[in-house]
């Protein structure tokens, strides 16, 4: 069993604003239970709506291997693309891989990323998001602005996302590949999902349940693909 409990979503600014204010929305199953959970955001006229990308270009993205033993590269590598297809297929997003970077996601740094979402393999000695020795910390950052005269139009979207992964953590304790239980995948897959805006659950069979285990299910299940089909589905932002 395996903690996954720290994510982020962080404050983006824009020249015309600056995001402060965040929290949690759940979206019941049949049950009742809570199928998956999105981050919001408060717009200035009070206004709360879904954190979600814009659905109408390719995200970029690249990727820093620079913690992970060489001969474990390329395997890894592999490993990385495969969950962005995976996330792509359930989000309805697109995805542009740029190439590895040296980047490593801390604190205040997202005005410098060189791509929109970076996944760094990397340890806890690296940044301070990784302080306690999680499995990873992920998020995305989220900005709006508003124009207008006569009427005030708001425009909102996740501007960027990072995933560190604490690459000794998961080369000693979780499974190479993809699959059910405790696997680097679905600690990838998990990580993703915040980063594209969903938040943790309390339905242990979810993948976005804050700890893997056993139970834990072959990438993403149902209403972990419900959540991240939302953002793309729900209205969007002009671009």
């Amino acid at each position: 069993m395996r903690s996954l409990a720290r994510s982020r979503l962080l404050a983006s600014a824009t020249s015309l604003s600056v995001l402060t204010a965040m929290g949690p929305a759940f979206a019941p199953s049949a049950s009742g239970a809570p199928s998956f959970a999105v981050y919001h955001g408060t717009l200035g006229n009070g206004k709360t709506v879904v954190s979600r990308w814009k659905p109408c270009h390719s995200i970029t993205y690249k990727v820093n291997l620079a913690a992970v033993p060489t001969r474990s590269r390329p395997r890894i590598l592999a490993e990385t693309p495969t969950a962005i297809r995976v996330l792509a297929a359930r989000s309805g997003f697109r995805y542009r891989y740029l190439g590895q970077t040296r980047e490593v996601p801390r604190p205040g740094s997202w005005n410098g990323q060189s791509a929109e979402l970076v996944i760094a393999y990397t340890t806890p000695a690296k940044t301070r998001y990784l302080a306690g020795g999680p499995s990873g910390v992920a998020g995305p950052y989220w900005a709006w602005a508003s124009h207008g005269v006569s009427t005030t139009r708001y425009l909102d979207a996740i501007t960027g996302g990072f995933v560190d992964i604490n690459t000794p953590d998961m080369l000693s304790n979780w499974r190479p590949g993809f699959g059910p239980g405790v696997t680097r995948g679905n600690l990838l897959l998990h990580k993703l999902g915040h980063a594209t805006g969903l938040k943790h659950v309390s339905n242990r069979h979810l993948l976005m349940y804050p700890t893997m285990t056993s139970a834990s299910p072959n990438g993403y299940a149902a209403g972990d693909g419900a959540g991240l089909a939302l953002p793309s589905s729900a209205s969007a932002p002009a671009v």
